[in-house]
Formats: structure tokens, C-alpha cells, sequence
């Protein structure tokens, strides 16, 4: 539960907040073919700058896995 201050110092955050109305961001993944080391696939989440109008665009690869152990030593 949210502290209430939070709730209380915000009639419409706290409209908000009881909606509940929030879904989790698809995550995608990317095959890429290197020709240092071959083929790799890595997940890919992009973050919004509104203020700028661009996005950045975060690829990474699950620990321990080959993709994470082959994209080192990019």
C-alpha cells in the first residue's frame, strides 16, 4: 500500500493509484549477426525522453547465458 501522505497531499494521484491501471511493457528481442561473433539475440526496451523527443533504445542479454558471454567484447 502507498504511504498515505503520498495518497493525501494528491486527490487525483490518488484517483489514479486506486485505478490500478498500469500493464507491464512488452519486451522485445533482436537477433543481430556479428561477424566478430556470429549470431546473438538480445532483449531490447526503449526508454521515452518527451522533454527531447527522442528515445533510447537498451539491449541486453539474460546473465550467464551465450548471447551475454558472445556480446562482451562489444
Amino acid at each position: 500500500m502507498l504511504h498515505s501522505p503520498t495518497r493525501d497531499g494528491s486527490p487525483e494521484f490518488a484517483r489514479l493509484w486506486e485505478r490500478h491501471d498500469i500493464q507491464a511493457a512488452p519486451m522485445l528481442t533482436k537477433t543481430f549477426r556479428h561477424p566478430a561473433v556470429g549470431e546473438i539475440t538480445l532483449d531490447c526496451g526503449t526508454l521515452t525522453l518527451t522533454d527531447r523527443d527522442q528515445h533510447l533504445v537498451l539491449y541486453s542479454a539474460p546473465r550467464g547465458s551465450r548471447d551475454i558471454n558472445a556480446s562482451k567484447p562489444l
